[in-house]
């Protein structure tokens, strides 16, 4: 008889183990999930913020949604070991989101995805649980290494499009993200060297000017605000402004415009380069639907 239960008893687990769930590294399970918003290259905080509003809104509106906390050009400090810190850009922001179930907040998650894409269409909306296991930014990563950037993207669209055309895949993208309708600033070496001028120092000045150099920083209580000098709005408008941009040669201090020394061409050009060990990798990411 000990045999016989002993043999039944392995059976009927056996037959109970077949319709059991198994994943590898299962969900946390925990009241808490991240939504992370990446607006299109190149965005402004401003039109970034606009965007988060949308969102928070409607996480007001959503029964199980608890509270939440909302960090705007940059990501949460690290909560949860799982969850990696991005770095700070103006086209990002990040959700933390507390529940009041632990047992409902993956079907919250699930039902998010589609109501969220459906609320910013402009935008990469990507609603995930916590993770157990190794830090990863999604579960499916393809990674594609070369030095040349063209190549580099055509293979990846080639990836990405195989990617979305598999089954229970969803918020397939590359970390390259969109290119960006740039101006490209070709220095005449020759000249721009007879006047004084080198490619950094014309670089550094142009960023000063238009982007901003931190001279300050100003305190509201605990709170530190960064005092950046750059040029009046009116002159940083458009790419004819770069052209007529004044340089100082740091040898005669005399000044140029910046036309004088170097030709302009827009063209579209990467948002982001990211590289590995070193190498420019770009990386199709994907994430599982829901019951994949």
């Amino acid at each position: 008889m000990v045999v016989l239960v002993a043999v039944l008893a392995l059976a009927l687990g056996g037959v109970m183990l077949h319709f059991t769930p198994r994943q590898f590294f299962p969900s946390a399970e925990r009241n808490q999930f991240v939504i992370d918003l990446y607006a299109p290259e190149g965005t402004r905080i401003g039109a970034t913020d606009a965007l988060a509003r949308r969102i928070e809104k409607h996480l007001q509106s959503e029964p199980l949604v608890r509270d939440y906390s909302t960090f705007l050009g940059g990501s949460a400090p690290r909560f949860y070991y799982n969850v990696n810190p991005q770095q700070p850009a103006s086209n990002y922001a990040q959700f933390l989101v507390n529940t009041t179930d632990t047992e409902k907040t993956p079907a919250l998650t699930h039902a998010l995805r589609e109501r969220l894409a459906r609320l910013a269409p402009e935008a990469l909306v990507i609603v995930r649980e916590l993770q157990q296991g190794h830090v990863m930014e999604a579960p499916v990563e393809i990674r594609v290494s070369g030095e040349d950037l063209s190549t580099l993207k055509s293979i990846g669209d080639q990836v990405q499009a195989i990617v979305e055309k598999a089954p229970g895949n969803v918020y397939t993208h590359t970390d390259f993200r969109e290119d960006l309708w740039q101006m490209r600033i070709d220095v005449k070496s020759e000249v721009a060297n007879r006047l004084g001028l080198s490619n950094s120092s014309i670089a550094r000045q142009l960023a000063g000017s238009f982007h901003g150099i931190p001279v300050t920083t100003f305190w509201e209580g605990d709170r530190a605000v960064d005092v950046t000098l750059r040029v009046e709005e009116e002159r940083r408008k458009s790419f004819e402004n770069v052209e007529n941009a004044y340089v100082t040669s740091l040898l005669t201090g005399a000044r140029f415009p910046l036309r004088a020394v170097a030709s302009f061409r827009p063209e579209w050009e990467s948002g982001r380069t990211v590289r590995r060990n070193g190498v420019r990798t770009l990386t199709v990411r994907t994430f599982a639907g829901e019951g994949h």
